[in-house]
């Protein structure tokens, strides 16, 4: 019995000597929730600062198994000018057996945003940390079988060296892809054995590779979601075989989580490892978290024991921007719904209406079409009177030196001529009004029964202009006033083939050759004569 424990005991040794080497960094599996232990660009990502308090026990059933413990504080400082930063430091002592390091380190990241006011996140973060670590080996509490071999060291050797670490990490929304680098510098202790030889305890450099994604499930109002959340981590250190980590994450937001994770080995012995997590947040502020790991491999998991860490953490600082959100979004909620209301209200009297105006459209829809018939009447109706007018025109060129001959008939002769009326317009108008349409209606009357009378008649229409403006304008529109006039008269049912036009532009003003504004509007006139012709008495 005392044999078996002794080899038992032998191997315990000999597997702290390998971890030695891969372990010089505290083994933590609470970096998931805690970041910025390996990853300095992490430090004051979030929106709140936290302390938090982390132990770890390996291997319980070894005697002086590893055991870690870490106090680390990491917090926002954001800035107008400077823009977003984060300032950070932990403490931590790492014991392995002989093996003890006290280290500490202060963290500064500076967090580069590639969007603003997008209401996520997108951007990439760097940090570096400056620190000490104290290296104790204190050989006499090793258990060997000759402790005169000159390869032993006479008695424990400590010392303290300096290091920094550096890292990156990019950010969109909710996934993390980064690297950091730890233990830079590659220094250790140097010690003398019992020959005077030196022996080297180096804190190699180790690479860090990390990435995890947190995917939400439900609307973005809703204070507890339910997520899940992979993450990934692989360890790279010289002459040690690549370490992998694997954990899953499925939890409630800001309430609680379980997960499930595995570690592969760092070195030829199977120490790979299965990791099982609880974690609640009470409040907000709180969180505990606790990892329970067992190894993969029975027999050696049966002599080493399983593996313990805890987690204490806080969450300070007023989260005034989710705050600030989760109020905004609670007044667009309210927002929405009195929106809502008045959309169905709105929506009621629309549809009453829209059924109102399509009972009107249907009704109207027949007046339209009719009203496009008398429309379309009239236009054929103006396009016959104005090929009536340059017909008109025509006959006007034609008959010209007629018209002159019975103007000149007029002037030499004037009493053989009646006035019988005359019409007024408007400056530059063809149009007839009401007063004028009454005059023309007696002059119809007053030929009407000159004819009936059994007199033949002949009717002249002079067309005049005011003096103002150009002659040839002018005598224009003496010709269209003439030609509305007899127009009138053809329509009331007067013979056309009895009426004759006479245009005088400006040449017959009724003032003379001074100009007024009174003269001028007599001038805008046309003038209704005739001749009659009385039968013989028999």
């Amino acid at each position: 019995m005392i044999k078996i424990f002794r080899n038992l005991f032998a191997a315990a040794v000999l597997l702290s000597a390998f971890n030695t080497q891969a372990q010089q960094l505290p083994l933590m599996n609470h970096y998931i929730y805690n970041p910025y232990i390996y990853n300095p660009a992490r430090t004051g990502q979030g929106d709140r600062g936290m302390a938090a308090l982390h132990f770890k026990k390996q291997w319980t059933s070894m005697p002086n198994s590893p055991f870690t413990g870490a106090i680390s504080l990491e917090s926002p400082v954001k800035t107008e000018k400077l823009g977003n930063m984060g300032l950070g430091g932990m403490l931590y002592v790492d014991q392995t057996h002989i093996i003890s390091n006290v280290g500490g380190m202060a963290t500064y990241a500076y967090h580069i945003p590639f969007v603003k006011n997008k209401g996520y996140k997108h951007g990439l973060s760097a940090g570096i940390s400056l620190g000490f670590v104290h290296q104790r080996i204190n050989y006499p509490d090793a258990i060997v079988e000759n402790p005169d071999d000159n390869q032993l060291l006479p008695s424990e050797g400590n010392g303290t060296s300096f290091d920094f670490s550096g890292g990156l990490d990019y950010q969109w929304r909710n996934l993390h892809v980064g690297v950091s680098m730890l233990q830079g510098l590659n220094t250790g202790l140097k010690l003398l054995d019992a020959g005077q030889n030196d022996i080297k305890y180096i804190n190699t450099r180790q690479w860090i590779l990390g990435a995890s994604y947190k995917h939400l499930f439900g609307p973005e109002e809703k204070k507890h979601r339910i997520y899940l959340q992979p993450v990934f981590m692989g360890r790279i250190v010289e002459n040690i075989p690549f370490q992998a980590e694997a954990n899953v994450l499925f939890g409630i937001d800001k309430m609680g989580w379980l997960g499930v994770g595995y570690r592969s080995s760092n070195h030829a012995t199977a120490t790979s490892s299965i990791d099982i997590t609880l974690g609640v947040e009470i409040q907000e502020h709180f969180i505990f978290v606790y990892t329970f790991g067992i190894g993969v491999d029975a027999n050696l998991n049966a002599n080493m024991g399983t593996q313990h860490e805890f987690m204490l953490a806080y969450k300070f600082g007023e989260n005034k921007k989710i705050k600030q959100m989760q109020q905004n979004m609670q007044a667009l909620n309210e927002k929405n719904e009195e929106m809502q209301l008045f959309m169905e209200e709105e929506s009621a009297k629309n549809k009453e209406k829209v059924d109102s105006l399509t009972m009107i459209i249907k009704e109207n829809h027949d007046k339209i079409e009719k009203t496009t018939e008398i429309i379309k009447e009239q236009g054929d109706a103006i396009d016959k009177n104005t090929e009536d007018i340059k017909r008109h025109d025509a006959d006007i060129k034609k008959n010209q030196e007629e018209i002159d001959k019975l103007r000149k008939m007029i002037e030499n002769q004037p009493l053989r001529f009646k006035k019988v009326g005359e019409v007024f317009f408007d400056n530059g108008s063809v149009k007839l009004n009401d007063a004028s349409n009454a005059n023309l209606d007696a002059v119809k009357s007053t030929l009407d029964a000159a004819k009936a009378s059994g007199s033949e008649i002949k009717v002249y229409i002079k067309g005049n202009a005011s003096t103002n403006g150009d002659a040839k304008k002018n005598m224009e529109l003496s010709i269209r006033r003439a030609t509305a006039v007899r127009q009138y008269l053809v329509n009331k049912g007067f013979n056309g083939a009895d009426v004759t036009i006479i245009p005088m532009g400006e040449e017959d003003p009724t003032h003379g050759a001074d100009a007024s504004s009174s003269g001028d509007s007599k001038d805008r006139r046309v003038d209704i004569i005739f001749t009659e012709k009385k039968p013989k008495s028999k």
